[in-house]
C-alpha cells in the first residue's frame, strides 16, 4: 500500500467521532436548547470541536432518533421541521402530577391523598426529596 494512503486514511481516522458520538452530541445540543430547533440550526451549533457534520448526516441521524422515539419532530412555521428531546418518563410524571394538582381546587386534599397512598419506601423517597428542596420551597 502507498504510505500517502495509509497515511491520509489514518489521519481521516483520527478526526472521527467515536460510534454513536454524533447521536449524542444531537441529543445534548437538543436538551441544551430547550426548544424545538431545525436540523440547520442544530449544524449551526456544530464547530466547538471542528467537526462540523453535513446536514444530510444530521438530518439522518435525527430521523433514527424519531424513530426510535428519543426526538420528537413537528412541522415549524418556515415548512422546516423542529426537533426536541422526548421527555423522560420522570419528566412527564413530574408534568401529570403537577397539572393535577394546579387544577385542584384543594390543593391540600390532594396532596394529603398522594401521600396516604405512597407505600413506606416511596414515603421515605417523598421525606428526602422535601428536606433536600429546603424551607423556602
Amino acid at each position: 500500500m502507498d504510505a500517502s494512503i495509509a497515511t491520509k486514511g489514518k489521519a481521516m481516522t483520527e478526526q472521527r467521532r467515536p460510534h454513536g458520538g454524533l447521536k449524542a452530541r444531537i441529543v445534548d445540543l437538543l436538551w441544551q436548547n430547550g426548544k424545538g430547533l431545525t436540523a440547520k440550526e442544530l449544524q449551526a451549533r456544530f464547530g466547538d470541536d471542528g467537526q462540523i457534520p453535513a446536514l444530510s448526516t444530521i438530518l439522518t441521524v435525527l430521523e433514527r432518533l424519531r424513530k426510535s422515539g428519543d426526538v420528537i419532530r413537528v412541522p415549524g412555521d418556515a415548512g422546516e421541521y423542529l426537533y426536541s428531546p422526548t421527555p423522560a418518563e420522570a419528566d412527564e410524571a413530574v408534568e401529570s402530577m403537577l397539572g393535577a394538582l394546579m387544577k385542584s381546587s384543594d390543593r391540600t386534599d390532594v396532596l394529603l391523598g398522594f401521600a396516604g397512598s405512597l407505600d413506606a419506601d416511596d414515603l421515605e423517597t417523598l421525606r428526602k426529596a422535601i428536606d433536600r428542596a429546603g424551607p423556602d420551597h
